[in-house]
């Protein structure tokens, strides 16, 4: 990770203020400006360690890129930059490439964030200036790019980034968001992982293709040779929701990528609207993340919108997967929206989780799963209270029609028995069967327990923190 410069050695200061000496051994400074302050006399300072440019707005442009990049050259200790221009309509390629040639003589710089998130106008060009550019940094250690709804990018602005990167041999964090970014396809994210997979020193990775709608099973299906040479990859996340062609098929190719990051530690997925996965894309996932023995953090997103081919089935089959899972520390499942997931699924999920003696966080969130009734939500009451690990819960049963204060009773008389529990919270909101009364009884019963932070809410009343 980043050892340099962190926010212990860093102070703030604003183009109205003086820049402040942080400490005798390290001054360390960082300047932050908007389009409005470039010409401050803050912005002459040569020895900031860290830079953060906030131009989020309409007026931000190419000019005002190319003024950034005036101050920025005679700032040669930077190790920190910041670039913010979200929804900055009139930037193009031009003011991305006098960027990027600024930034190329940045040869200290350790960790980069740019966000063009809306930026409209930019396309493929400005991928392959930044990636000639920072192909020269090799001091570089994290690197954050946000090209969301940048409509214009397609597969070759991928590759032509990716073909640049094996040179980064420092590089240990690498995220990129290209949501709404419809034109790219599947050669895309296979040319930016096959780049990706050159990094020896890769630990963490954070790919978002929410809503490109041109991926499919293809692409998925070679990756698997690329996961193989991730072999410190500690950290992944990985989001193709509303990836509508995606199917079980895809997901088990996924999986067999996935099963050979040996090393991995934290997995965050999200599937989100893929509504032709069933529960043998389910059974094939859990399978495979059997084999990482490392697993610490588990965060799956299966969220539905009424359309699912997942039942209790699939739950069952997943359940038994996480109960070979031993180091797992942090479970995070979401089925929100299922109208084929019933009390059965839950009890399923619950029983898996309660094997787990490592276990010390868990969040399950099955909003809007009008089969979920008291039964469930008791039984999994029942499983959870065996998991003397555990510090934090997270339930959501948002909009569960039928669920009462009978569960609520359960669950507290259950919990109250979890000496380790630091901090709960609850969100039945929209459960009309649920009152203040229950809400209140399941307060009483949690009174023992030496709680950092409690929340519930439900439909009439505000959040409750009084414990």
């Amino acid at each position: 990770m980043i050892s340099k410069v962190s926010s212990e050695h860093i102070k703030e200061a604003n183009s109205n203020a003086s820049l402040a000496k942080i400490s005798n051994k390290n001054n360390i400074y960082e300047i932050k400006v908007t389009d409005k302050t470039l010409s401050s006399q803050l912005t002459k300072r040569t020895d900031a360690f860290a830079l953060r440019f906030d131009g989020r707005s309409h007026e931000t442009s190419d000019k005002s890129l190319e003024r950034l990049v005036k101050m920025m050259k005679s700032m040669k200790k930077l190790r920190r930059v910041d670039i913010q221009c979200q929804n900055c309509q009139t930037l193009t390629d031009n003011g991305v490439k006098a960027l990027a040639e600024g930034i190329r003589s940045l040869k200290a710089l350790q960790s980069i964030n740019l966000n063009f998130q809306l930026c409209v106008r930019i396309t493929d060009t400005s991928l392959r200036n930044l990636g000639q550019s920072l192909q020269k940094l090799t001091s570089l250690e994290s690197i954050n790019l946000n090209f969301w709804s940048c409509k214009r990018i397609t597969d070759k602005g991928l590759r032509n980034i990716a073909k640049y990167l094996n040179r980064l041999n420092s590089l240990q964090s690498f995220t990129m968001n290209f949501r709404k970014c419809q034109e790219i396809q599947n050669h895309g994210l296979y040319d930016l992982t096959e780049g990706l997979s050159r990094l020896p020193s890769l630990q963490s990775l954070h790919l978002d293709f929410t809503y490109c709608k041109n991926i499919t099973d293809y692409c998925l299906s070679r990756l698997d040779e690329s996961f193989q040479r991730l072999t410190s990859l500690k950290s992944m996340s990985l989001s193709l929701a509303s990836c509508y062609q995606i199917t079980d098929k895809g997901l088990n190719n996924l999986t067999q990528g996935l099963q050979r990051l040996c090393s991995l530690q934290s997995l965050h997925l999200n599937l989100t609207f893929c509504k032709d996965l069933t529960d043998v894309g389910l059974k094939n996932l859990g399978e495979g993340l059997q084999m990482l023995t490392s697993l610490e953090s588990l965060h799956l997103i299966f969220f539905f919108w009424n359309q699912s081919n997942i039942t209790d089935k699939g739950l069952e089959f997943l359940s038994q997967s996480l109960q070979r899972i031993s180091s797992l520390k942090s479970v995070n499942l979401n089925f929100a929206e299922s109208k084929t997931i019933t009390d059965e699924g839950l009890s399923h999920i619950s029983k898996g989780l309660q094997t787990l003696n490592n276990l010390q966080s868990i969040n399950l969130d099955f909003t809007d799963c009008h089969y979920i009734t008291d039964k469930g939500l008791i039984a999994a009451s029942e499983n959870l209270k065996t998991i003397s690990s555990l510090k934090s819960l997270a339930l959501t049963f948002k909009l569960c029609a039928s669920l009462t204060d009978e569960c609520l009773s359960s669950l507290g008389e259950c919990l109250k028995k979890l000496s380790s529990l630091q901090s709960i919270n609850f969100n039945f909101w929209g459960c009309q069967k649920i009152t203040d009364k229950g809400l209140n009884s399941l307060v009483e019963d949690l009174q023992s327990l030496n709680l950092l932070q409690f929340k519930t809410l439900n439909l009439k009343s505000k959040c409750v923190n009084n414990l």
